[in-house]
């Protein structure tokens, strides 16, 4: 046993390194993790945006062949057919994304 274990055994106090935790209790290493989340919260929040540029970028560059990056829809034309939208590109528009997907195996 250590001076300071028998010295706080003598007084009555707890070990130094005991502590009472019980429902709700919390320390102060709290506040740098709560700090930490934030932190990476904002960064997920830009790497999400810039995902979503990427994917408008590559589906103008893909199926209307322009760069930018607006979010257009590629199965919507200007064909209607019993009311609904039809893709200009037919069957054309599986192409794009099975190539895609083939590419990442």
């Amino acid at each position: 046993m250590k001076l300071g274990e028998r010295i706080a055994r003598i007084l009555g106090r707890k070990k130094p390194n005991e502590h009472k935790l019980s429902d709700f209790t919390t320390t102060s290493r709290v506040i740098p993790i709560t700090l930490l989340a934030i932190g990476i919260g904002i960064f997920s929040a830009f790497v999400a945006l810039a995902l979503l540029r990427l994917i408008g970028i590559f589906t103008n560059l893909f199926f209307y062949q322009r760069w930018g990056p607006a979010l257009v829809s590629p199965a919507c034309g200007p064909v209607v057919r019993r009311g609904a939208p039809v893709s200009p590109f037919g069957l054309g528009s599986i192409h794009p994304p099975v190539a895609g997907a083939s590419l990442t195996w």
